[in-house]
Order: C-alpha cells, then structure tokens, then sequence
C-alpha cells in the first residue's frame, strides 16, 4: 500500500487526509512480475487530528478510473483548501495513458487527464506561486508541467534531465 499524507486545516486546528492505493489484483510473484502493471485503486482517510488517520476507516475516491490503472500517487491541498490527487496510469494494456488528476472541494472530480503527459510516470506534486508543478518521467526522461491556478490552464511539457528516472518535489 502506498500512503501520501496531505493535511488540511489551520496550523493550530489540524485535520487529516491520507491518501493510499492497493492492488486489487493481488498480483505479486517474482515469476514475470512488473511493477509497471500495478493497479492501485485509490482510498482516502479523514480523521480531526494527524493521529486519529490511524483509525479512521478507509474510502475509495468514489470515480471511475481511467482503463488503464492507477500506478503512482501523488496528492497535495492548495491555498484554496482543494485537495487534489494525482495518479499516474504506468505501462500496463489499455488507451488512456496520462496522468490524470482528482480534485476534492466537498465532493469528488474528475479523473481528467492532464495533458501532455502520455506514458508518464513517477509523478510528484507541489504548489508554489500560484501554480501546481507536476513533476514526471517518460521513458527515462524527467519532465514538468504546471496549471496556473488564475488561467486554470495547464503548460506544455518542460524537459529537466535525459537518462534519468524518478523524481521527487521539494517545496522549499
């Protein structure tokens, strides 16, 4: 199980959000086994402080998945209180290959895709200046993208390095 924490609240009255997925396939033999066919769905916890989330029973985001899985997760809560999911789809079968993005503000969006992201993966996510950067990689490459919060439009993508494979943000 994957588990990203992403808090809500003010600072003095915190309230927790985890964010997780699991494999609902239950694949995991080292005979032919590839972490790039994980599907995870992805499950949510609320709770009214940081411990209670060890407590607080499990949700599935309550939308249906793109066809071709949930890989990697990543998830943040932006200045105007929207906790918003990333998930990206990894190499499995199917046709919908991007990173696609949840969003939480009461209720559940999405997923859509984000664009220019095909065949991404190992995604991380932060907000700064008003943007949220979406940090990605396709095929050993490592690129960015950012949505600006004002325009609600998304950049092309932006190469950072060749020949490299994970990533990982730092807002600092």
């Amino acid at each position: 199980m994957i588990e990203i924490p992403v808090f809500l609240g003010q600072p003095m009255i915190p309230i927790g959000f985890l964010c997780s997925g699991r494999d609902p396939r239950q694949i995991r033999d080292y005979n032919g086994y590839t972490p790039d066919l994980d599907y995870y769905d992805i499950y949510y916890k609320t709770a009214a402080s940081i411990p209670g989330l060890e407590t607080a029973a499990e949700t599935a985001i309550p939308l249906t998945p793109p066809d071709n899985a949930q890989r990697d997760i990543s998830a943040l809560q932006t200045k105007d209180g929207m906790i918003r999911v990333f998930t990206s789809t990894g190499l499995g079968e199917g046709t919908q290959r991007f990173i696609y993005h949840y969003s939480y503000d009461g209720s559940w969006h999405g997923p859509a895709a984000v664009p220019g992201t095909d065949y991404a993966a190992h995604i991380s996510v932060l907000e700064t200046g008003g943007k949220i950067w979406v940090f990605f990689d396709i095929g050993y490459s490592v690129y960015w993208v950012t949505y600006d919060e004002a325009t609600l439009e998304w950049s092309s993508p932006n190469l950072i390095a060749n020949k490299r494979h994970t990533c990982q943000s730092y807002r600092g």
